[in-house]
């Protein structure tokens, strides 16, 4: 039987569109798509059908190059992350071996605008 590889998934949430892309451990790069990349524009690229059929085609690349482990990585914040978790567990016969999720988050928050006083 042949030794299976890990490959780690990191997914990029930016306001408009979603980024997808597959490197080893050592952080070099195999394999990459956006979500813009399917000829969706505008706010058509982050809805749940798309999410899924990029899914497909990342899994689709995984499972042609024979790696059998996962690590996925999140970066920014969206609400499509459970949708993304549930194609992953739905698609992949490949193991999921850690979800990490980074948030960058200010410490004090954007400061309210005064109110102006008439």
């Amino acid at each position: 039987m042949k030794n299976k590889q890990s490959v780690v998934l990191f997914i990029s949430f930016t306001a408009s569109n979603i980024l997808y892309t597959i490197t080893t451990l050592q952080k070099n790069v195999l394999f990459w798509i956006n979500s813009g990349s399917k000829r969706q524009k505008n706010a058509k690229k982050i809805t749940p059908t798309v999410i899924a059929l990029i899914m497909q085609l990342l899994f689709k690349y995984l499972s042609k190059m024979q790696f059998g482990y996962i690590h996925v990585c999140f970066k920014g914040e969206s609400k499509n992350k459970k949708i993304i978790l549930k194609t992953i567990k739905k698609l992949s016969r490949i193991k999921i071996l850690s979800i990490k999720n980074k948030i960058s988050n200010s410490h004090n928050g954007c400061q309210i605008k005064k109110r102006k006083r008439l």
